[in-house]
């Protein structure tokens, strides 16, 4: 065994698992996000 060891590294988010949430919603094509059931917008406010 020569010790060494080969690690792969991902870019983005390849590889990261998501699930669906009630919390919050991404609507990309409109460019709106909710958390909680108010717009982002509204919370930066």
């Amino acid at each position: 065994m020569s010790g060494t060891t080969s690690e792969t590294k991902s870019r983005g988010l390849d590889g990261v698992v998501a699930a669906a949430t009630r919390m919050s919603h991404v609507d990309g094509q409109n460019g709106v996000l909710i958390i909680g059931g108010y717009e982002l917008k509204e919370l930066a406010g």
